[in-house]
């Protein structure tokens, strides 16, 4: 019997379930339907796929991709001098389980091939290890295992370097619902690739796309997913040729079908996939010429997959030409904001640059463009937006005044959030938000948005981020523990549970995937903690000092206490305490000179206690030689206004004159039910200082001291 190690909850756990052991799928009938099954369980998780699996998946490209594996297979062989071991494949499936981002899925797959460990080494286990062969020229060492570690909160692990892409930027990525596919880019050792790689979280690993038919190597370009098939369009080459030409990307068949050319050529445009059309807008359309313009344009197309035919889109209305804009798709509309042209200085040979700070709305079924009214934020570049379901958030970006416009000038850390119901603009947050930046990525993980990365000054590249919750528009921290080097115009995606990042400038082939946690459940007090492990319940403001206790706790919430050290017991830490040595848990400082009553001696206050019911105690008050004390009965104060009781006038009324000790012990404690009280007067050059005011007025002293 035969068993298999899967991998269950945030940190593995070594758990054995038994697995019911079947024949190898050597035979080509077998290998299909164990490839079939693989397939399907991806396709279930397509986004926004139209069509069935027999539809999207027919038989010829399962058979093809099994060819394909077989000679890779073959080639990874040949290069180590030997076949595979049942060690290494049972070695690389515990990688696998131990490395996994997506455990749900892998279980998926695990149970599609029925949990047969001889049929998940053959058919789910070897396509990965030989792509790590042929990636690494494997010497047959086992592979280093990473662990998951377990976090409430947010938490980073890398992407494999194994099998990943070249360095790149100006690359595209897109989300299948089962794999991560990274495409095109320029390096600056290649030059524009016409190469790429997908990304299983499931299995964390890469496995190279096929460059057959695929389109010319190119950056800048746009890529949509239709939920069966990559669309790639645009962009330009290594030496400044831009394009009109695109293709279709079949991750299960590993294949390429060229489109047709578009109506025209551009690079540095906006693409959005509608669930029917990709619309295609704005962009670069020259690099050079005498003019700084026409180098951009306002004209658009739409791309139908079915028909395989473009539609060019109206330009009555559009914004104004632009590149280095954003688009969203709302599930009606197409919006536009922000971007960036050029105007001639009037003939001296310098291109001015013009930011943008409109956009506007398309509506593809009227085709038709609507300007956004006029938005609350700055003109820029190189911003983020998302679409949340209900509204546009744009944040970020870059302004300069520089001739011609340069690295320098102002990185924004603001953002607008538009709503198309309402057709109005509300600001978002700055408090809490990330640093200034530009060229940073954005995810929107449904309730939150997610920046990371970017480029800022001075720092230059980044490698922090945020989140922005939308419910209370505020703005938390994405931890930088694990998180990738810092970069810009890198790409990112959202998989449902996880943010993929890769590539960027400085140019690396290095990824990392962001777990945000458990963040975004449960969430009582709004401090964007669960309550399962929130630090602490019910209190919004956390740790505000950062010193381990809970702000509303804390005995000085907005000063440091590590050890909430409280030497007089009165609440207040010493490290803020105005009287650090005395009790005095009011805190207060008539004079406001930083020392509280009860210790500060020359703020005309004579601040008393009592130790015990038959002691009176004062402070040593400065400008005194001597003090008296009054010690009455409550209640005749209350009935006869007396504030000094004449001695023997009831059994609390006493009086001590010319006392020098700052303490006087009083006999006469008072019964059950009964309050005696005190007053203090200073002497100074035998002049008796006054009882205070209360309520109504200065208190009269109808027995003073003789």
């Amino acid at each position: 019997m035969r068993y298999a190690r899967i991998a269950l909850g945030a940190t593995i756990v070594a758990a054995w379930i038994q697995l019911v052991p079947l024949a190898r799928a050597d035979s080509l009938d077998e290998r299909l339907r164990a490839q079939e099954a693989i397939e399907r369980v991806n396709f279930a998780h397509a986004v926004g796929a139209t069509v069935t699996f027999d539809e999207a998946v027919p038989r010829a490209s399962l058979e093809a991709k099994i060819r394909r594996q077989l000679r890779r297979q073959a080639a990874a062989e040949s290069l180590m001098g030997r076949p595979f071991t049942s060690g290494e494949l049972m070695r690389e499936r515990l990688r696998i389980e131990d490395s996994t981002r997506d455990r749900a899925r892998l279980l998926e797959l695990f149970a599609a091939l029925g949990n047969d460990p001889d049929s998940i080494d053959e058919n789910l286990v070897r396509p990965v290890l030989v792509d790590r062969v042929l990636s690494e020229r494997h010497d047959g060492d086992e592979p280093v295992p990473m662990t998951l570690t377990a976090s409430c909160g947010d938490g980073w692990t890398p992407t494999p370097a194994s099998g990943a892409p070249s360095a790149r930027q100006g690359h595209t990525m897109v989300w299948t619902g089962s794999r991560v596919i990274v495409w095109g880019g320029t390096g600056f050792a290649t030059g524009a690739v016409q190469t790429g790689a997908l990304y299983d979280p499931a299995l964390d690993s890469w496995t190279p796309m096929s460059t057959t038919s695929a389109p010319a190597a190119r950056s800048n370009h746009s890529a949509i997913w239709t939920g069966t098939e990559m669309i790639v369009f645009g962009g330009h080459t290594s030496v400044n040729v831009i394009l009109a030409s695109g293709a279709r990307y079949d991750p299960i068949a590993d294949s390429w079908t060229a489109i047709p050319v578009a109506p025209s050529a551009r690079t540095e445009h906006v693409a959005i996939w509608t669930g029917s059309r990709m619309i295609v807008w704005g962009g670069r359309v020259d690099f050079g010429g005498e003019l700084c313009e026409p180098r951009r344009t306002n004209s658009g197309a739409r791309f139908d997959p079915v028909g395989d035919m473009w539609t060019p889109m109206l330009t009555s209305g559009a914004p104004s030409a632009r590149t280095r804009t954003t688009a969203v798709w709302t599930g009606s509309e197409m919006l536009v904001w922000g971007g960036f042209s050029e105007v001639s200085d009037g003939g001296f040979g310098t291109c001015f640059g013009v930011y943008k700070g409109d956009g506007g709305r398309f509506d593809p079924v009227a085709n038709q463009w609507t300007p956004l009214p006029a938005s609350p934020l700055s003109s820029r570049r190189d911003h983020i937006a998302v679409w949340t379901g209900t509204e546009m958030a744009v944040w970020g970006g870059f302004f300069s005044s520089g001739v011609p416009p340069t690295q320098v000038g102002t990185y924004f850390d603001n953002g607008a959030r538009f709503n198309p119901a309402l057709g109005t603009w509300s600001p978002m947050a700055s408090t809490g938000a990330p640093s200034a930046r530009s060229n940073a990525t954005a995810v929107w993980s449904g309730g939150w948005l997610v920046v990371w990365g970017g480029l800022g000054s001075p720092a230059g590249a980044l490698g922090d981020g945020g989140r922005w919750n939308a419910s209370n528009n505020a703005w938390f921290g994405v931890t930088p523990i694990g998180a990738p080097p810092a970069r810009y115009r890198h790409t990112a995606v959202w998989t449902g549970s996880k943010m993929v990042v890769f590539g960027g400038i400085p140019e690396t082939s290095s990824g990392g995937v962001y777990d945000p946690g458990t963040f975004e459940v449960n969430d009582d007090d709004g401090d964007g903690w669960p309550a399962s492990c929130d630090p602490c319940p019910g209190d919004p403001l956390n740790d505000s000092d950062a010193d381990g206790a809970c702000t509303a706790t804390d005995n000085c919430p907005t000063v440091a206490n590590p050890n909430q050290a409280d030497a007089d017991g009165d609440g207040g830490g010493d490290v803020c305490d105005d009287c650090p040595l005395v009790f005095n848990p009011a805190q207060s400082d008539v004079d406001s000179d930083g020392q509280g009553d009860a210790c500060d001696l020359n703020d005309g206050r004579i601040w008393e206690w009592r130790d015990d019911k038959v002691s009176v105690s004062w402070q040593a008050e400065q400008g005194f030689a001597s003090w008296n004390v009054y010690i009455g009965d409550l209640d005749v104060l209350r009935a006869a206004g007396e504030y000094t009781q004449d001695p023997g006038s009831n059994p609390l009324a006493a009086r001590y004159c010319g006392e020098n000790a700052n303490v006087v012990s009083d006999p006469g404690a008072p019964a059950a039910g009964r309050v005696a009280f005190s007053l203090i007067t200073g002497v100074a050059g035998g002049i008796e200082g006054s009882l205070g005011s209360g309520t109504s007025g200065p208190r009269s002293n109808a027995h003073p001291c003789p």
